[in-house]
């Protein structure tokens, strides 16, 4: 008990309780239920079926959550873009798959930096601490976005493709960024979709709720170059 409670104080006042900060605690709560279970009936239909029902759901669920793994719409997104980005395209990528890991398929990928606001937050908390600001800065940009994320920036770079997935909209915390991205989604930049997939929905009754992961949406964009298509700039 003495160990699960410490266990409890120490994780349990995260911000934020991911299912792996849980599952340490379990084998102690199984000791604390030991006494109890002792109690119960040896052999008893309704606690049977209880627990049938209880580990029928539970199986359920974790199909469901391989599935939903299946449907990320980055899957399909791989065999699409095979197809219909050449090898010698430059893709600008942002929160989307690496797909130089394809087999045979070298594109040119061009990772566009990722804005989330948390660099300056570390620098200045952690500043004191060289091993945490090295780390940050291989993983964090400071990039000032309103030079990267712009029409004209864009246009300058002229990449063939441009791939990004809904976790722009969930991890950026600048709102010109943001903007930048939403108007892409709409076309407006010079590129047009010729990719767009939304992820598998789960069953209404199964859980998680959410998986931190899965991309809900994967948009891929292709340079506008027909009249009709220049006619909409």
């Amino acid at each position: 008990m003495t160990v699960f409670l410490l266990y409890y104080l120490s994780i349990g006042k995260f911000p934020r309780m991911a299912t792996r900060f849980v599952m340490p605690s379990l084998p102690f709560l199984f000791l604390l239920a030991t006494p109890a279970l002792a109690l119960l009936p040896k052999k008893s239909t309704a606690i049977t079926a209880a627990f049938s029902l209880l580990l029928a759901y539970n199986a359920i669920s974790c199909i469901d959550v391989g599935l939903r793994f299946l449907g990320d719409p980055r899957m399909d997104a791989y065999e699409w873009i095979k197809t219909n980005i050449p090898q010698t395209a430059t893709i600008e990528n942002s929160y989307a798959p690496n797909w130089r890991r394809i087999p045979n398929y070298r594109p040119k990928i061009e990772r566009m930096p990722t804005v989330t606001g948390r660099a300056n937050l570390f620098a200045n908390l952690f500043k004191q601490d060289t091993l945490l600001t090295s780390v940050i800065s291989r993983h964090e940009t400071d990039e000032n976005a309103a030079s990267v994320f712009t029409p004209e920036a864009l246009a300058a770079r002229n990449p063939d493709a441009i791939a990004f997935s809904s976790q722009v909209f969930e991890w950026t915390g600048d709102d010109s960024v943001q903007q930048f991205y939403q108007r892409l989604d709409r076309e407006e930049l010079g590129y047009k979709k010729g990719y767009e997939k939304t992820a598998r929905k789960k069953l209404p009754w199964t859980y998680p709720t959410s998986i931190d992961f899965i991309a809900q949406r994967m948009i891929i964009l292709v340079r506008k170059t027909s009249p009709q298509d220049e006619n909409r700039l």
